[in-house]
């Protein structure tokens, strides 16, 4: 009878040696391979509060419509919420808007390109 990953008796252990490998490499990624921890607190565990910084930053200038993850930087006139374009509610030219424009462009027409509602 024989046993995957073991040839007359003896265990192949390349498996296991690309495993520790890569923890290995791991390890030296993040600096926790040595004996002492100082590695790991001098390089990576030193970036947690810059990263701490962005997702704060993200969250704080993130549109506030529900399930919009884009760059607000439009604020709601009489409101706290602060939204990006798509959802602003005097955004400007709309898709259609601007399609008809080009359109109006390429072929030459004087059809009037019709234009955002005003600002409130």
């Amino acid at each position: 009878m024989s046993l995957p990953g073991v040839t007359a008796g003896i265990p192949d252990l390349s498996a296991a040696v690309r495993y520790l490998a890569r923890v290995h490499w791991l390890g030296v990624l993040v600096g926790v391979d040595s004996a002492r921890w100082s590695a790991w607190w001098g390089g990576f565990a030193s970036d947690i509060p810059e990263f701490a910084i962005l997702a704060v930053l993200y969250r704080k200038f993130e549109c506030h419509a529900l399930g919009c993850h884009r760059i607000a930087l439009h604020h709601v006139q009489g409101t706290s919420f602060v939204t990006c374009k798509k959802h602003h509610p005097t955004s400007g030219n709309t898709a259609e808007q601007i399609i008809a424009a080009h359109s109006a462009a390429t072929t030459g027409s004087s059809a009037p390109v019709p234009q955002p509602p005003p600002a409130a």
